[in-house]
């Protein structure tokens, strides 16, 4: 099964998007250490970082699913690129108590932005998803229908906040309903990435019983888990789904990394990721479901999307541009999950919780240096 992602030098396109998503991240980082308010930091880790992330792999990765490109897609793409990356900005300002008297227009723009970017990326990609279905492995079939379903949930979620916001009708409307929908959104295309990526990465595709088993539950979970709650039947499922979901996944990745013949550098960095993000997520859900202290709420929060969505977004992005420094990407996960422990930690152990903050901002930056050579061309992406 072909790569999705195809590495090529990075256009111009390619270089806002990552200077977005590393920029958020690394302002995220900074926003913890100020105290600033919960919103800001969804704004920035979430919106800034893991959905401007996602957007530039689809960019970087379009050429592998497009095979007949219309002039329209690369300025309606610069155009939503402009207003999500805006709109993020100005909502973080929002919450942090500036630009008073903006309300919510800073969030339809974000809103509009992300989704006239998906609607382009789906739009350019659907028409040449029934050949490239029917040229398609089994795997690759999975893959691509997975992704698109990744796209549509994460659709869904930036509607039902724009409603939210506006008064709309949506369908679903509680915070916790919207956030997974979000959440997920951002998640499905990134186990359908990391499948499409293991021919490269490994030689060979991931074990097929088990991609059968881990995209379909990645790609239902989410939204069984958002129409389901509070606590319905459908929530219940869809947590399910989503628990066998990234079990599988899991599975898969570590059984190919530990019998493949021949693995290039920064597979390791890759699978380290996933490996220290999943365990970020249980401890991060098992803290919301048996919360020990009273402020562990953000923290939980950072365990869950930073360490998940972080460390994998981390480490796939690095493997996706083929990097020399690519052996860095342990170092950076390794920091930040140190951090992120210390922080968590910081009470009982008696230690002020900027010291893990700052463990952070340390890898975030060390991150962020090293797209950055990649972004500005001083590095050849092979």
């Amino acid at each position: 099964m072909p790569s999705l992602i195809v590495p090529r030098p990075p256009t111009h396109l390619d270089r806002f998007l990552g200077a977005v998503a590393t920029l958020s991240l690394v302002a995220g980082a900074v926003a913890v250490l100020l105290d600033a308010p919960l919103g800001v930091l969804v704004a920035l880790g979430g919106y800034g970082f893991a959905v401007h992330t996602v957007l530039w792999l689809s960019v970087v990765g379009r050429r592998g699913v497009v095979t007949d490109r219309s002039r329209w897609v690369g300025p309606l793409l610069g155009l939503a690129t402009l207003l999500s990356a805006g709109g993020t900005v100005a909502v973080a300002a929002v919450e942090w108590g500036y630009l008073q008297g903006w309300g919510q227009r800073p969030l339809v723009v974000l809103g509009v932005g992300v989704l006239l970017a998906l609607f382009v990326l789906a739009a350019e990609t659907l028409p040449s998803l029934p050949a490239r279905l029917g040229d398609a492995s089994e795997t690759g079939r999975l893959v691509l229908l997975t992704l698109h379903v990744g796209y549509a949930t994460l659709a869904v979620g930036v509607y039902a906040t724009v409603a939210a916001a506006l008064g709309l009708p949506a369908p679903v409307s509680t915070r916790p309903a919207v956030a997974h929908l979000l959440l997920g959104g951002i998640a499905v295309p990134c186990a359908a990435g990391l499948v499409a990526l293991a021919p490269s990465a490994y030689g060979r595709s991931l074990p097929r019983p088990l991609v059968a088993v881990a995209l379909p539950a990645a790609a239902f979970g989410p939204p069984l888990v958002a129409l389901g709650l509070p606590a319905g039947v459908l929530a219940r499922v869809g947590a399910t789904l989503e628990a066998v979901a990234l079990g599988a996944l899991l599975v898969a990745l570590v059984y190919t990394a530990l019998t493949a013949a021949a693995r290039p550098a920064g597979t390791g960095s890759l699978v380290f990721g996933l490996l220290f993000g999943s365990g970020m997520l249980l401890l991060g859900g098992a803290f919301s479901r048996f919360t020990l202290v009273a402020d562990v709420v953000p923290v939980e929060y950072r365990l869950a999307a930073l360490g998940f969505l972080g460390l994998a977004l981390l480490s796939g992005t690095r493997y996706a541009l083929r990097r020399a420094l690519l052996p860095l990407g342990s170092v950076v996960t390794l920091l930040v999950t140190v951090g992120l422990l210390v922080e968590l930690a910081a009470g009982r152990l008696g230690l002020p919780s900027e010291v893990g903050q700052g463990v952070v901002l340390l890898a975030v930056v060390i991150y962020a240096a090293d797209v950055g050579r990649t972004l500005t061309g001083r590095e050849t992406v092979a």
